[in-house]
């Protein structure tokens, strides 16, 4: 019994010793309030984390309109154009979901300007 939690842990081990570390990303600092954007956001909040889009980037959008569905193709057509990656809108699996783009409609009544 001993032996096969032994030769159990040693295959664990090994197994973690076997997968591949992520690469980490070194982000630059950036102030989006200072940032000129078009249309100027409302409201900033820094987090101090930067979003890198990479392979496992996945566009999800809201399912009450399917012009929400053309947004996202839209963007990933996009993106595609500029980078090369090949963002998936509405479809992914489980193993390669890790950073997430959500597109969807404000509740907020605050958002009565034309830019929102």
């Amino acid at each position: 019994m001993i032996y096969r939690s032994i030769l159990l842990f040693v295959a664990v081990i090994c197994m973690a010793a076997c997968q591949t570390e992520k690469e980490e990303i070194n982000f630059p600092k950036t102030d989006l309030a200072s940032v000129p954007l078009i249309p100027k956001p409302i409201k900033t909040i820094p987090t101090g984390s930067a979003f890198g889009l990479d392979a496992g980037t996945v566009i999800y959008t809201s399912t009450t309109n399917p012009e929400f569905e053309k947004v996202g193709k839209f963007l990933s057509e996009n993106i595609k154009s500029k980078t090369g990656l090949d963002i998936a809108v509405n479809t992914s699996s489980e193993d390669t979901l890790e950073r997430l783009i959500y597109i969807n409609q404000s509740d907020s009544v605050d958002l009565e300007t034309p830019e929102s």
